[in-house]
């Protein structure tokens, strides 16, 4: 099973759009373990990515998204991984610091 996890901003920005997103993917992918986190109470996951603030989007704990995506690329991006296809994040891309 996909597990999607949003860990929100922590100064309180976009959280209608979270909410929004999270629950349309709720709706279209049921299979998925959707998980939502507040960016305050897990400031590790933030920082085991460099991020500041956030918000972001992990998908089986892989950093996937930086801010929250459309609902159609979440789902683009789902459907690849779901396919076998690897798709390496930013955090793993030779070079990055």
């Amino acid at each position: 099973m996909i597990e999607v996890t949003f860990v929100s901003s922590t100064d309180g920005r976009q959280p209608e759009r979270v909410r929004e997103v999270s629950e349309a993917l709720k709706k279209e992918r049921p299979e998925v373990a959707v998980t939502l986190l507040d960016g305050n109470e897990h400031r590790d996951v933030l920082e085991k990515f460099h991020l500041t603030y956030g918000p972001c989007v992990l998908i089986d704990g892989r950093l996937a998204f930086i801010g929250i995506p459309r609902l159609r690329a979440l789902l683009d991006r789902l459907d690849l991984i779901a396919s076998g296809v690897s798709v390496v994040p930013a955090m793993e891309i030779k070079g990055w610091k």
